[in-house]
């Protein structure tokens, strides 16, 4: 999606006829067919606040632990909103978008889950990574992602003006997709950070003391 707003690569030199009938085409496929779609944000100076951030190495970047969080609410979001839905014994099967650099930490926190949730490891068998060009689920989701990134700058522009967001101002796509019902989202606050740490912090800290009183 980023490349194709800044007309870059397989998008360089496109007319803007051809950018919107593309654009149209997106959303026609993606409001009609069944899909639903969870996303989330929050604003990275307030992760800052209340989060310490690692220190960037040579290869792997900082943002690991932001996406450890977008993951678990993610996860969650879909498992209270789907599993009403699944036929029993349905399963949701998790693939993310190939990410070497928080791949090790998000397998991590994604077994964590499964062993803390109830039903977890029945309802998410699975954690892969894959690239967009071989997963079309995932070029669906890299479509709801960047739209909503762009909505999200809207709202927090309103936000720090103290004034209040307009649907019409939600670009085309964005606003087609909402109005399915089938688009779930959440933007986290710094008071939302905060607690959803602090009790990933609680419940791994009990899990290991679990663990440990089991072994002895």
């Amino acid at each position: 999606m980023a490349h194709r707003e800044a007309r870059r690569g397989h998008f360089e030199g496109w007319s803007q006829e051809r950018y919107a009938l593309v654009t149209s085409t997106i959303g026609a496929i993606l409001s009609g067919v069944r899909l639903w779609g969870f996303y989330n944000a929050f604003l990275m100076k307030d992760y800052d606040e209340v989060i310490q951030r690692p220190k960037p190495g040579r290869r792997f970047y900082w943002a690991a632990k932001p996406y450890i969080i977008s993951l678990q609410a993610i996860l969650e979001m879909m498992a209270e909103q789907m599993t009403p839905r699944l036929q029993p014994p349905g399963t949701i099967t998790c693939v993310c978008d190939r990410n070497k650099q928080a791949a090790g930490e998000a397998r991590e926190r994604f077994e964590f889950l499964r062993k803390s949730r109830a039903n977890w490891e029945r309802l998410y068998p699975t954690l892969a990574f894959a690239s967009m060009r071989d997963e079309l689920s995932l070029q669906a989701a890299d479509v709801l992602v960047y739209e909503n990134c762009r909505w999200m700058q809207t709202l927090v522009r309103h936000r720090e003006n103290g004034t209040s967001p307009s649907e019409h101002e939600m670009r085309p796509l964005m606003r087609r997709l909402s109005k399915t019902r089938r688009m779930k989202g959440l933007f986290f606050d710094r008071n939302h950070i905060r607690s959803v740490w602090t009790a990933a912090l609680r419940s791994e800290n009990r899990t290991a003391d679990q663990a440990a009183h089991g072994g002895q």
